[in-house]
């Protein structure tokens, strides 16, 4: 083998898909790192979707950097590695695709993709059996859990529209004779059947299916031929006539969903040199924050009211922190939350060499997480944060080229822009962006204010819906739901937030929802964008806002500071308690929201609300200050004011990024 190797096992092997795609095309490019491992292989799951397939759709696959060197359903030439590989996908019975991708225009790595679809039950059934002996996991003691609906669609609503109607009991799926349905993967044949899926952050949109149990078969149940198919790999770059030196490699298991691969490795008798579970969320604390454990709201609100969200559970954990509490002394009767599949994986951390955690939030939930016993050392590994060099003439062209494209949207010319880059899921507080834009309007009625909201929807929408929905009803300028529209449950209410706030502030202030991932004319239907392109959202805007209620590091709302943008941000996210250690808070205006005096039990929604208008108001006045809004917009003041937080953000950025992140960070963590 020629030096060491890092094989990183993940759901967003294929392609960039949020938080843990972002650290890869951070890491994988930077000089220390392809030091430190000159070989890296990306290792995942891919549902090979009907429609603009990363494998097989050419115009996508050129466009995504992505190059085809092996795929079991294709005509079969040649020996060794490719006969090898082949014989693989046949003895499981799955499609296996080898190939390469493009993290930069100079790093392609290569990737091992898998789909579940079709592989035998044999398999499935030996590599379970494996894991209880080795590990004592039961993977089979969900298999026959009834599906129930999913009620987040509906807490999210509730709080979007206002509503403070209780949640309805969750229906049971049952099958044509009324028999609770597990909803996971069926079989025919002894064969893996999973319902076909658009991309893998889509186990949602099966109305019958358990998507929890379907997300997490999809992930454990072709573990054992991607190790083999790793194996064989590792094999193919060992010096001629050797085998591969297990020493030499290191496994990095992002999430829970990595965990599978590791398990795989181990049930194959393969013990690898360094194994690294890599935490870029804690899934219970994610649940706990999202208030998404409603069948024990009773027990969870006697310590810790679920509809306080941050406000109530941070607090909550920090005296946890404090007294050593693990999750059962922190919620009494909730016996450690150890019947939730997701956390149970999570729990495995503690079998690997080194866990790193993204954020410092995500460090002391992990901590808790995996008590008791003690936990080990968890060490800090933050994000970078993009640095390219920009002038504040070149922010200024930005700004304005996005000032032109709301002017055609919204009928007016902003002065302030505002962007924000988050889904509308209920961990990014999507409510906070209008209830913050709503304050900034009200308090600062002199200035006009346009918000470019990027939403990147699930599943992404195709070309072909783009032009039906621009066509039929002007998207995104406009949004429908219900059949054939664009929008998911939980954002109709959140659309209809933003159509009150565009109604109520018409001339002064204007939202533009952009549920769309990608900028250029052909995906954004009738958005005229002109000139305006995706650098210049990243460049051109005031105001970046980050005010989520669960936020593990939050690069996003980070991306635009090293062109002297002011960023807002949560003290959820890791990001912001990240700058407050490095003593760098100053640079960015965090909104403390689980800074108060209230016990976390009386956190409840009216309690909530009352906490959040009182963190708008001293945001806008921040703001307010810093981009002097209480003065017109003037070009000479504007680069002036620019320029000196360019100078201010670029003095800090060595600090923040991903070079130093790995010389700091990882490589003393791992090593």
């Amino acid at each position: 083998m020629k030096g060491p190797i890092a094989i990183h096992s993940t759901h967003e092997a294929a392609e960039k898909l949020g938080g843990i795609g972002t650290v890869l095309a951070g890491l994988l490019p930077e000089p220390a790192y392809r030091q430190a491992w000159p070989q890296t292989l990306l290792v995942g799951v891919y549902p090979f979707p009907a429609e603009e397939s990363l494998i097989d759709d050419p115009e996508v696959r050129e466009a995504k950097g992505w190059a085809v060197r092996f795929d079991s359903q294709s005509p079969r030439t040649g020996g060794g590695l490719q006969a090898d590989l082949a014989s693989i996908a046949d003895w499981y019975g799955l499609r296996l695709v080898f190939g390469e991708r493009a993290i930069t225009r100079e790093v392609k790595v290569p990737v091992l993709l898998a789909s579940p679809q079709g592989l035998r039950r044999a398999h499935v059934e030996s590599f379970r059996d494996g894991v209880r002996d080795q590990f004592g996991f039961d993977l089979r003691r969900l298999d026959d859990y009834p599906a129930l609906t999913d009620g987040v669609d509906r807490r999210l609503a509730r709080i979007l529209s206002g509503s403070h109607e209780p949640d309805q009991p969750e229906r049971l799926v049952v099958d044509s004779t009324g028999r609770p349905f597990p909803g996971g993967a069926a079989w025919a044949d002894d064969r893996a059947v999973f319902p076909p899926l658009q991309g893998l952050d889509n186990f949602a949109s099966h109305g019958r299916g358990n998507k929890y149990l379907l997300e997490l078969q999809y992930h454990t149940f072709a573990a054992p031929a991607l190790w083999a198919a790793t194996r064989r790999l590792l094999r193919e770059w060992a010096p001629a006539g050797e085998g591969y030196d297990a020493e030499q490699v290191t496994l990095f298991a992002h999430d829970w969903i990595g965990v599978p691969l590791f398990w795989a490795a181990r049930v194959a008798g393969d013990r690898l040199g360094r194994s690294v579970y890599f935490a870029h969320e804690c899934r219970i604390f994610r649940l706990l924050a999202e208030g998404a454990l409603q069948d024990r709201a009773a027990l969870l609100g006697a310590v810790c009211h679920p509809e306080g969200h941050d406000c109530s559970l941070y607090p909550h954990l920090a005296q946890a922190l404090d007294r050593g509490w693990d999750l059962a002394t922190m919620y009494p009767g909730s016996l450690g939350f150890s019947d939730l599949i997701h956390h149970a994986i999570n729990r495995e951390a503690d079998r690997f060499d080194r866990i790193v955690a993204v954020g410092p939030l995500v460090r002391d939930e992990t901590a808790v997480a995996l008590r008791p016993p003690e936990p080990p050392e968890i060490a800090l590994c933050p994000n970078g944060i993009p640095a390219p060099r920009v002038t504040a003439e070149q922010a200024w062209e930005a700004h304005e080229r996005l000032a032109e494209v709301a002017e055609r949207a919204l009928g007016f010319r902003p002065e302030v822009i505002v962007t924000g880059m988050m889904r509308c899921e209920l961990s990014k507080a999507p409510w906070r962006n209008v209830g913050f834009l709503r304050r900034l309007a009200e308090l600062v009625p002199e200035r006009k204010i346009a918000f470019f909201w990027l939403s990147a929807p699930r599943p992404r929408p195709t070309r072909a819906q783009v032009r039906r929905w621009a066509a039929n009803y002007q998207w995104p300028l406009d949004h429908r739901g219900g059949e054939g529209g664009d929008l998911r449950s939980d954002e109709t209410p959140l659309w209809q937030a933003i159509r009150e706030l565009n109604r109520d502030f018409r001339g002064q202030a204007g939202l533009l929802y952009i549920n769309q991932f990608g900028w250029s004319q052909e995906l954004l239907g009738a958005l005229e964008i002109g000139e305006a392109t995706f650098g210049d959202l990243r460049v051109g805007s005031d105001l970046e806002l980050g005010l989520s209620i669960y936020e593990p590091f939050g690069i996003a709302p980070l991306e635009p500071f090293a062109a002297g943008t002011t960023c807002l941000l949560s003290d959820a996210c890791g990001c912001a308690r990240h700058l407050a250690a490095l003593g760098l808070d100053d640079l960015v205006v965090t909104g403390w929201f689980t800074d108060h005096d209230l016990p976390s039990r009386d956190v409840d929604r009216t309690a909530l609300h009352r906490l959040e208008q009182e963190v708008y108001d001293g945001l806008v006045e921040e703001v307010s200050q810093r981009l002097a809004l209480d003065q017109p917009l003037d070009e000479s003041d504007w680069l002036t004011r620019r320029q000196a937080q360019i100078a201010r953000a670029q003095e800090a950025l060595p600090q923040l990024s991903w070079a130093n992140a790995l010389a700091q960070y990882l490589l003393p963590a791992v090593r």
